[in-house]
């Protein structure tokens, strides 16, 4: 087995809602989309899905970049910056009415 790049996150998350939609797939289908599914969260590399299996590849891809860019800046600290909001945050750098 090959070693893989460095992972971008250690962990992510997986929704019930995804495993639902996804009971109705075969175990070869169910198998061959969780394979992806990780490698993009993992390692940002896409594979090349068709049909259902891009379809629910595409639905779940914005939850795991959402997951993903919150742990990086979760990682960061949450740093406090001029005016007392965090430097990865914005909608603590928002202004108050």
């Amino acid at each position: 087995m090959e070693k893989e790049d460095t992972p971008i996150v250690a962990y992510n998350t997986f929704y019930e809602s995804w495993h639902e939609a996804m009971k109705e797939l075969s175990n070869e289908e169910y198998g061959e989309l969780a394979r992806a599914l990780n490698e993009y969260c993992f390692y940002a590399k896409e594979q090349n899905l068709r049909g259902t299996l891009k379809m629910l590849f595409t639905i779940c891809k914005p939850l795991i970049n959402a997951s993903t860019r919150n742990k990086i800046n979760g990682k960061n600290g949450g740093k406090m910056g001029k005016g007392g909001a965090s430097t990865n945050n914005d909608n603590a750098r928002k202004k108050k009415e």
